[in-house]
């Protein structure tokens, strides 16, 4: 019973964790984008959808270590509180199940790592919207899913990388 409860109480915090970790990349995303926008605003370095774009993802080297961290607490967090006991006897074949948590780490990944770079470049281009020429939905669209897809590989790479240590 108390190896339960630890247990549960261990992943609550775990959870909170990366939790924590996706809202600080979130806020720190929008901080970033404010103050790229503010900069590119006084300078009016060029105008342009092009302009809105690389100001709105100029963040993404700060946001590549939010997804980072958030990949190392998925890979470590079953190591604390001697959830890998558990773990490993409710499913004792280590390689479904680490699939099947990257599978799932990879679900949560994707939809929150688009929703935070479109946030970038959604502000700037509020931000921007005068200043710019045109708007075109598909160029947008493109760089959004490469940024997401970026975001997604380097957590996935952070994870495995985290679980063969």
């Amino acid at each position: 019973m108390g190896l339960q409860s630890f247990t549960l109480d261990g992943a609550a915090f775990v959870f909170h964790n990366k939790r924590l970790t996706l809202s600080a990349t979130f806020i720190l995303n929008l901080l970033l984008a404010a103050a790229f926008t503010s900069v590119a605003l006084q300078g009016r370095a060029g105008t342009g959808m092009q302009s809105i774009l690389n100001t709105g993802l100029a963040s993404m080297g700060y946001l590549q270590a939010g997804f980072i961290i958030l990949g190392i607490l998925a890979a470590c967090s079953e190591y604390t509180g001697g959830q890998i006991r558990t773990t490993l006897t409710a499913l004792p074949w280590r390689g479904l199940q680490l699939s099947v948590k990257h599978l799932a780490l990879v679900i949560i990944t994707i939809p929150a790592a688009f929703i935070i770079a479109a946030s970038g470049i959604l502000y700037t281009f509020f931000r921007m919207r005068y200043a710019a020429s045109g708007f075109e939905m598909d160029i947008m669209i493109e760089a959004l899913a490469g940024a997401a897809v970026y975001l997604t590989l380097s957590q996935s790479i952070s994870e495995r990388i985290s679980d063969s240590i």
